[in-house]
């Protein structure tokens, strides 16, 4: 989306949407704990997770690097001091604005926070400290993301010692010369993440019912289009020693009419590793049928578009038939780096 963007109606993502950012993670630590390894669920194998906040760094940063009109809000920015900003300091840095000009106006503090593009997508829960002259608030975003849940039976980590060039200081007679570190890392990881882009959860909200020309504020189709685009792209997009073997596997989009919310759609996707061509097969039949099954309560009258991007040189997609009796409904496989269409 660009600042100059002119919002009308026709403009406003008017739709309902569900679906799946799978993340392939091999020899890598796309989300670690607080002690350094991958996250695990308290079930009885140790299932591997990510949070949510990991995949929406990934999208945060490739709209920063890849929209530079639209502005993020939830950033970690530094001071002077190249200290971490305070989410003040952050306001009044992203806003121009400043403390000496006295109490801010709540409205003016809405529409600021709102022409965020993280804001309109994901919300945010702003609370300066007490004595602030901003005022706290909370915004429900109307895209939700699930945790990213290891999709595959094996759960396997690791831990490598290696070898700092550096002497630790506080050692006295061990290791005078160099000190010995540790990296964790998983070993074949699928996660699997659920999201839904719900507008009415916006259109909704009461603060919005009190602003002029709300529609500017509201989710709107290049919004979309800009989430679609960093939710295929944005692991791809980050480069660090953690996160590196970590990638973007598959995205499915599914678009309806009626204000529901399909959800826990990671349930009906199966995964195959082929050993003739060391591909990843994800099986999506079963999704197909269950949409199939629920047509007429997502789209009574119009079409449900599906939207399956991936890599065909690393994924194969099995997708059973969507057949002309299915009507409508559309199915289309894209390349997941170009998103060009692959049907033909």
């Amino acid at each position: 989306m660009t600042e100059n963007q002119n919002y009308t109606k026709n403009n406003l993502f008017e739709k309902h949407a569900s679906g799946l950012i799978i993340v392939k993670s091999v020899n890598s630590n796309f989300n670690a704990d607080f002690s350094g390894t991958p996250r695990r669920l308290p079930d009885e194998k140790g299932t591997i997770y990510a949070t949510d906040k990991s995949l929406k760094y990934c999208i945060r940063k490739y709209i920063l690097d890849n929209e530079p009109s639209s502005k993020i809000f939830v950033w970690r920015r530094r001071n002077d001091n190249l200290d971490p900003m305070t989410i003040e300091e952050n306001y009044y840095a992203l806003f121009n604005s400043s403390k000496k000009n006295g109490k801010e106006d709540y409205k003016k503090i809405v529409k600021n926070l709102l022409s965020c593009i993280d804001v309109r997508m994901f919300g945010v829960t702003f609370t300066p400290k007490s004595n602030s002259n901003l005022s706290s608030l909370s915004i429900t975003g109307p895209i939700q993301i699930s945790y990213g849940i290891n999709a595959i039976e094996e759960n396997v980590h690791y831990i490598n010692q290696i070898l700092s060039p550096y002497r630790d200081d506080k050692e006295k007679q061990q290791a005078k010369h160099t000190t010995i570190g540790e990296e964790s890392k998983a070993l074949e990881i699928h996660y699997i993440f659920d999201f839904i882009v719900n507008p009415n959860t916006l259109k909704s909200n009461f603060i919005l019912q009190k602003l002029e020309e709300k529609e500017q504020y509201l989710l709107s189709n290049s919004d979309v289009n800009i989430f679609k685009e960093a939710a295929r792209l944005g692991v791809h997009n980050v480069n660090s020693t953690t996160k590196i073997g970590s990638e973007t596997e598959c995205f499915i989009y599914i678009e309806y009419d009626e204000p529901i919310c399909l959800q826990n759609l990671k349930h009906f996707i199966d995964f195959e590793n082929t050993k003739e061509n060391g591909k990843t097969r994800i099986k999506i039949n079963r999704l197909l049928d269950y949409i199939k099954e629920n047509k007429k309560a997502l789209s009574p009258n119009n079409t449900i578009k599906i939207e399956v991007y991936f890599d065909p040189a690393k994924t194969e997609i099995e997708k059973g038939r969507i057949s002309e009796e299915t009507e409508h409904i559309t199915l289309e496989l894209k390349n997941l780096l170009t998103g060009h269409n692959l049907n033909s």
